[in-house]
């Protein structure tokens, strides 16, 4: 009747990760796609020796250090390897994950998804299922497999104008975000610090739209 978006699921597939694979959650993502990938800065764990290189909210901005619990300034959230959340990386390494999607499961030699599991993740598995996300209701949730999937309905702050129907994203709390565009055979990710949250509506003001526009807009053939 509803789609409700809920990081408790991820979390649970990891758990299920853990099970089937009789690996720790990091060290399976290690193995399995941050290694074959080339994905070098990419860590569930706190890597002391990359300390200086954490971008840190500050007291006054969402989930910033003056929350209660340190939002995610905190080296303990930075230190949580868990499905729904926590991942340390760079737009490098999120980049190299998308064109892996763009390329149908590949990356250079390395085949980390067949075809057809890419097609089923980044299709619109709920079709006709609505959803009641911060900026309000939207007829068509439009989500596959882990992406949410562009329709013709354009969110406010998550959809750019110019980004094509049939393409995709995920965004993280923080302001990290993905997408992949295959109409205009495009990769985009942009790393910031979300720097608003409506307090009643809980809606992120992160601009996230804007940025779709710039570099779909910046595709020159």
């Amino acid at each position: 009747e509803e789609m409700s978006y809920c990081g408790a699921n991820y979390l649970v597939l990891g758990e299920i990760v853990r099970r089937v694979s009789g690996q720790a959650f990091e060290n399976f993502m290690q193995e399995r796609i941050f290694g074959p990938l080339g994905m070098i800065d990419s860590s569930f764990r706190f890597d002391a020796d990359k300390a200086t290189r954490f971008v840190k909210r500050g007291p006054d901005l969402p989930h910033g250090s003056g929350e209660p619990d340190g939002g995610m300034d905190n080296e303990r959230f930075l230190d949580i390897p868990n499905g729904g959340a926590g991942l340390n990386t760079t737009a490098r390494d999120l980049a190299i994950f998308g064109q892996t999607f763009l390329n149908a499961g590949m990356y250079g030699d390395v085949r980390l998804l067949g075809r057809a599991s890419v097609s089923e993740m980044t299709r619109n598995q709920i079709p006709g299922i609505g959803v009641d996300f911060l900026d309000g209701w939207h007829d068509e949730a439009s989500w596959g497999l882990g992406w949410a999937i562009q329709g013709n309905d354009r969110w406010r702050y998550f959809h750019g104008s110019l980004t094509s129907v049939g393409s995709y994203h995920h965004g993280g709390a923080g302001g990290s975000y993905l997408m992949v565009d295959p109409a205009h055979d495009l990769v985009a990710v942009c790393l910031s610090v979300c720097p608003d949250i409506d307090a009643e509506s809980g809606e992120h003001r992160w601009d996230c739209d804007a940025f779709q526009d710039l570099a779909v807009a910046a595709v020159a053939d």
